[in-house]
Formats: structure tokens, C-alpha cells, sequence
């Protein structure tokens, strides 16, 4: 197994739950000093620019997990309002 040498724009917009465009806009002002744009308009991030401990990566999914649900529940509640108020 090969170790990775950088992510793509997307690839650390998803692990993030950032939108894309913030990671390209950051990219494009500099923000990730080594970061190089592709051909295709693609970024790429050496990994060395950005650094996240495993147990970081963990408690962040977690709160984004409790995020996601909660929003669930919210939309939930308000289109049954919506339905039933009607």
C-alpha cells in the first residue's frame, strides 16, 4: 500500500462537508501554500498541507452525523407543518 501524497479539491470538500467551491476558492488564494491546479480545473492538496489526526477525522463525522440528523428532524417537523396546516 502506497502512501497519498494529496487530495483532490473534492476528495477533501467531502471529508470536510464543505462545499467544493470553499476548497477551490482557498486553493486559489493560497491558502494551501503547495497546492497546484490541474488541467481539468482540479486542485490538488498535498497532504503535508493539511494535517487532521485520525481521532480528529472520527469526532468530526460524529458531530456532522448529530448535525445531519437534527436537520432531518427539523425539515421533518416543518413539511408535516407545511401538509398539515394547509
Amino acid at each position: 500500500m502506497s502512501k497519498k501524497d494529496f487530495y483532490y479539491d473534492k476528495e477533501l470538500a467531502q471529508m470536510l462537508h464543505i462545499n467544493l467551491e470553499t476548497i477551490q476558492l482557498l486553493c486559489a488564494r493560497g491558502n494551501f501554500a503547495h497546492a497546484e491546479q490541474l488541467g481539468d480545473g482540479q486542485w490538488i492538496i498535498p497532504v503535508n498541507e493539511f494535517h487532521i489526526s485520525n481521532k480528529q477525522a472520527a469526532a468530526i463525522e460524529e458531530e456532522m452525523k448529530k448535525f445531519d440528523e437534527r436537520t432531518r428532524q427539523i425539515l421533518s417537523s416543518d413539511l408535516k407543518k407545511e401538509l398539515f396546516d394547509e
